[in-house]
């Protein structure tokens, strides 16, 4: 029985130990890009236009499993004047969550902060949100029911601006695998090349 040659074992374990990194960086990326049910997905606002020109930027996160919504940070703009001037001193940030309702649709009131009463922005999607959901779009004027809206408060009457934009959205953002990760990649396809390159010497004829 003709007994392998050294240097074809020494390959074999090469290449073994090479392919066993690159499988470890695919699952350890594979587990940083695809969001984990159990989870929070931070959304981002996209597009949000109420009537008057007020505008919504930001992002909220959203834990499907408890319903929980945390690290609010939305900032609505608008018109120096009117709207009982409620934009006279610039940009006003909502960061205190008022409800949550997540049941066939998806359901979110925010509040300035502190909970300040002279405002209430209504965000209202047209499906309810989970991890593994894509963008979802906010229900704006025209739609049938409840739609998105920001209310503020007023005397004698409150002035309420319904979302005027049809594309508006609440967009998950994607993860990013870290740098480690990447460069441990990096790493094994480099070794893993190295050990194909030294098999395919080896198995060359010697020259004398």
């Amino acid at each position: 029985m003709t007994k392998p040659h050294l240097s074809n074992i020494s390959c074999r374990r090469f290449t073994s130990l090479a392919a066993a990194n690159l499988g470890a960086a695919f699952l350890a990326v594979a587990g940083l890009t695809v969001p984990a049910s159990a989870s929070p997905i931070t959304f981002d606002l996209s597009n949000v236009i109420f009537q008057g020109g007020i505008t919504a930027t930001g992002s909220f996160a959203f834990d499907s499993l408890t319903d929980a919504v945390n690290d609010v940070n939305v900032t609505l703009s608008g018109p120096s004047s009117g709207f009982f001037d409620f934009f006279a001193s610039g940009p006003v940030s909502f960061d205190t969550v008022n409800y949550v309702f997540d049941f066939s649709q998806f359901e979110l009131g925010l509040l300035p902060p502190g909970g300040a009463a002279d405002a209430d922005l209504n965000l209202i999607s047209v499906t309810h949100l989970s991890s593994s959901s894509p963008a979802t779009t906010l229900l704006a004027a025209g739609s049938s029911g409840s739609v998105s809206s920001l209310e503020i408060n007023g005397f004698p009457t409150n002035d309420i601006q319904t979302l005027s934009s049809s594309t508006a959205a609440l967009v998950p953002q994607s993860a990013v695998p870290e740098p480690g990760t990447v460069w441990l990649m990096a790493l094994a396809l480099g070794v893993l090349a190295a050990a194909r390159e030294a098999c395919l010497l080896r198995r060359l004829p010697h020259r004398h």
